[in-house]
């Protein structure tokens, strides 16, 4: 074979590996957008935005999933305000469906019966706003510096924004941010203002006899105050979507029951609108030895690669899933089911595919199911050994996952008396009665990842 022939198959069949490993890791978002663009380039293709279902039964299969998705998604909506039923009214913003923080900040000030100088003033504050919507001292100089402000007039347009809903937006710090809160709020108390300005710290390590000595209270006043404080939001910026870009989860599996049977599709975003236009298959054979003739087929071969590197990422998304949800299918049928130690390994040795083939084809997908839209990474987890006995007391070894460990040391952690809250060390312990071998620097590693102090900062000091 000619050195130049081969050399020319070996690059085009990398140039193939290339292309189909970058089109796996893409969601379905992404492989839509990267067809379309490449309908732009390539004149050979075509793309339509109308895909007709095929049958009658199909249109009612796609009914069936879309009434369903539905359904779980209202489910998971009440079962979320049920969760979330004790927060404050001052919390529940009426936002249009992805609103910015400054659009929402914009469409207030004009409303205000303001100055023209306030009212451009106040308009720069608003889009020098942080992503968690604070606001840096730089800012203010900056505004007071382009606006030839005095310190009064400076002063005046920051109370302008501070009284904007949401409140605490445009705070410098987060005691400004709580500050601001606990002003507008209609059980106000100088207790929990001066706990806000002085005693912060001590707060966070409840230490709540100290606070009581010093501002000559008691403690049950002092934790009224602190619940009243854990209500306030240190992000104001909550709940609204980026002034950059907006971004949507969209689901690129879905996993539903139908005819009493667990069912898994993937999105197929593009296939049915993605297709080459016969015209130019047509005109092919007479232009064969020409330029023009080179230029089409080369386009054509490239088209048919694409499609066949989709048709390739559908099928392996669609087997690694259905692996994923027959590992885990305790998780899918039982409203409380546990997730079991799954490994990217694991999975790729059930589906006879490299780990790396098995990590694009998770990058960046959701599912979604009736218990809510899950990330695929969150389905895989470490295991922790545990110690069942059988019906003759000798002890068989299981596993359960990393996930359900957390679970239980937040439950143990929830239930402690926070005069004497438990050490990493008795927490082992109860674990281990559970029958769930840990140590006890994996239950510390743990209970620092979920974010919880460890026993001398959860101690109410009385």
């Amino acid at each position: 074979m000619d050195l130049s022939l081969h050399l020319s198959q070996k690059q085009i069949l990398s140039q193939k590996m290339q292309l189909s490993a970058r089109i796996l890791q893409m969601t379905s978002l992404d492989l839509s957008e990267y067809l379309q663009q490449l309908a732009t380039e390539n004149p050979v293709l075509e793309w339509e935005e109308v895909t007709e279902l095929s049958s009658n039964k199909e249109l009612e299969d796609m009914r069936k999933r879309l009434q369903w998705l539905k359904d779980a998604d209202e489910k998971s909506r009440r079962q979320y305000q049920q969760e979330h039923k004790d927060v404050g009214d001052e919390w529940n913003f009426a936002l249009s469906e992805g609103e910015s923080l400054t659009d929402y900040l914009l469409a207030q000030i004009n409303l205000l019966v303001i100055t023209q100088t306030q009212y451009v003033a106040l308009r720069y504050l608003a889009q020098c706003i942080s992503p968690s919507g604070y606001l840096q001292d730089s800012m203010v100089n900056e505004m007071a510096n382009k606006f030839s402000l005095t310190e009064d007039d400076t002063q005046e347009v920051l109370k302008l924004l501070h009284s904007l809903d949401p409140a605490g937006i445009g705070a410098r710090n987060l005691r400004e941010c709580l500050l601001l809160q606990l002003d507008k709020k209609k059980n106000k108390s100088f207790l929990c203002e001066e706990i806000i300005k002085h005693y912060l710290e001590q707060l966070g390590k409840n230490q709540l006899q100290i606070i009581a000595r010093k501002l000559k209270v008691t403690v049950d006043e002092v934790i009224d105050a602190k619940k009243i404080i854990q209500s306030l939001n240190p992000k104001p910026s909550s709940g609204f979507a980026s002034d950059h870009y907006t971004e949507y989860v969209i689901a690129d599996i879905a996993v539903y029951w139908q005819d009493g049977k667990l069912q898994v599709t993937v999105r197929k975003d593009g296939m049915g609108k993605f297709k080459i236009n016969p015209y130019y298959e047509d005109i092919l054979s007479n232009l064969s030895e020409t330029e023009a003739g080179e230029y089409i087929a080369t386009k054509i071969r490239q088209a048919q690669w694409v499609m066949q590197c989709v048709e390739k990422r559908n099928t392996t998304v669609l087997r690694t899933a259905e692996a994923i949800v027959a590992w885990q299918r305790t998780f899918f049928t039982q409203p409380d089911g546990a997730l079991k130690p799954m490994r990217l390994l694991d999975i790729a040795q059930q589906l006879q595919l490299h780990e790396s083939t098995v990590s694009r084809a998770i990058k960046g997908k959701y599912l979604q199911c009736s218990r809510g839209v899950f990330p695929l990474h969150y389905f895989f987890t470490t295991g922790i050994a545990t110690q069942m006995p059988t019906k003759t007391q000798a002890e068989t070894q299981t596993q359960i996952s990393s996930q359900t460990v957390k679970e239980k040391i937040s439950r143990i952690i929830e239930t402690e008396d926070k005069n004497a809250p438990y050490s990493d060390r008795k927490i082992t312990e109860l674990l281990n009665e559970m029958g769930i071998e840990i140590s006890r620097r994996t239950v510390a590693k743990y209970r620092e990842a979920m974010g919880i102090a460890g026993a001398s900062g959860r101690k109410i000091f009385l």
